[in-house]
């Protein structure tokens, strides 16, 4: 059977970009980028549900993503956040995907979250001598900053704005004695006289340090986040709060379990994944991390706390051949009947396609490649940390470059694990490991892609 060469069935995209940053990712003017190279896998197809299903009922809840360095945990956050917040800018326009455009689109376009969008990369001060709660009350700032700038002098959000609030606003006569005391003892002035030299933030830092309105500033995590949410619901209009924490394991790393910091860091995502939505704050709060879910937050193995949500996870194998494929080349127009006669051919001649049960949507997912390519690109990139073996990051480029070859473009055969690693990223990156590639034990010098 005569079938059409590659290069008139797919079309290489250029080099992939494989290392975006969540900032990057949700710049409004790369929100369309973001959303049309993203790839829904019927696995992400489900989670994205999950916490759109949120949106729609104004219902909170946390969610840990959980995978590898290079599963794609950025592009994750950084689609679902330009869906829910860019929908002014048209970013539905360019999804991919039509069941979730059509199941979603509409019902989404009530949802109105104030973002707080984080990496924790690099955040907070050096020997784990930081706090959580203050990083988020200086991010939760910079947000309003950049997508409230209007609400900037009506929300408090940190310690020295509650208590500059509390004195000006809330603190009786009693406890006014008592900070013109402290104020005169420390600065020889009255409060007035301090707050008007100085401004109202340093007035408000000087009356945390004395402590005299401990108690009295919501000093809870329950309360101060609770606080902040009613003010911007109240003050902007806002129908919730939505949490987009990436880079988690980098903070995992500088507090170990058991110390005081790791509890504190428990207990601020409980408090923001289950506490507040439980007394029904349409709060979500989504965390990617490298690293394993804490106990505590699992909510006993039921996941109420924070339900995972783990990519290219073993019950997810195939995702991981799919956003490769779908990371290095377009299907042209016209190309599925061709992709269909390659299916049949291989069904009908190959054990590997009939002994894998692989299915022709999948099949036409990974087109032009064998799907043992991604067993191996799997095997090798799941070892990347103990071996220092090639990362998914890696494996992507991989793809890509085996791709380049114009004479296998300009052939009739599917893409084999011999051209994989031919390429100049798989050959980089194993003697850079200094690890010879095996497979079911044995090592591997060619494959051909035949009957075995």
């Amino acid at each position: 059977m005569a079938f059409r060469e590659l290069s008139k069935i797919i079309s290489v995209k250029p080099e992939p970009q494989t290392t975006p940053t969540l900032d990057q990712l949700i710049q409004p003017e790369n929100a369309h980028r973001t959303v049309n190279t993203y790839r829904f896998t019927p696995t992400l197809r489900s989670y994205f549900k999950r916490i759109f299903e949120c949106g729609v009922h104004q219902k909170g809840q946390g969610f840990w993503v959980q995978a590898e360095y290079g599963a794609g945990k950025t592009h994750f956050l950084g689609a679902l956040f330009d869906m829910l917040i860019w929908r002014d800018k048209g970013v539905w326009e360019t999804v991919r995907d039509p069941e979730i455009a059509q199941e979603y689109d509409k019902p989404l376009s009530k949802t109105n979250y104030f973002p707080v969008p984080l990496s924790l990369r690099d955040m907070g001060e050096s020997g784990g001598a930081d706090s959580l709660m203050q990083v988020f009350e200086e991010q939760i700032k910079e947000s309003i900053s950049r997508y409230a700038p209007h609400l900037q002098d009506q929300v408090k959000v940190t310690s020295a704005e509650l208590a500059d609030a509390w004195y000006v606003k809330d603190a009786g006569k009693h406890e006014k004695a008592g900070v013109a005391s402290y104020f005169q003892q420390e600065h020889r002035s009255t409060p007035e006289e301090y707050r008007s030299n100085w401004g109202a933030r340093k007035f408000g830092q000087e009356i945390v340090k004395s402590g005299l309105a401990e108690g009295r500033l919501r000093g809870k995590f329950k309360e101060r986040f609770a606080y902040i949410y009613e003010q911007l619901t109240k003050l902007g209009g806002y129908s919730g709060m939505i949490f987009v924490v990436d880079e988690f394991r980098s903070w995992q790393d500088r507090h170990v379990a058991g110390t005081a910091a790791y509890a504190e860091d428990e207990e601020i995502l409980e408090t923001l994944a289950f506490v507040l939505p439980s007394q029904h704050l349409n709060i979500v709060t989504i965390v990617a991390s490298q690293g394993d879910m804490p106990q505590k937050l699992s909510g006993g193995g039921h996941g109420d706390r924070f339900i995972p949500l783990p990519l290219l996870a073993d019950q997810n194998k195939t995702d991981f051949g799919e956003i490769v494929v779908f990371c290095c080349r377009e299907l042209n127009e016209g190309a599925q009947i061709d992709v269909d006669d390659y299916y049949d051919h291989c069904r009908k001649e190959y054990k590997f396609i009939r002994q894998s049960n692989i299915s022709r949507p999948y099949f036409t997912a990974i087109f032009p490649f064998q799907p043992r390519c991604f067993d191996l690109l799997r095997r090798i990139t799941q070892s990347d940390q103990q071996n220092n073996l090639p990362t998914i990051r890696s494996g992507v480029r991989m793809a890509w470059q085996a791709l380049g070859d114009q004479k296998l473009l300009a052939g009739h055969r599917l893409v084999t694990i011999s051209d994989l690693i031919r390429t100049d990223e798989m050959q980089k990156g194993v003697k850079g490991g200094g690890k010879v590639v095996h497979r079911g034990g044995a090592k591997i010098d060619h494959c051909d892609g035949g009957k075995g």
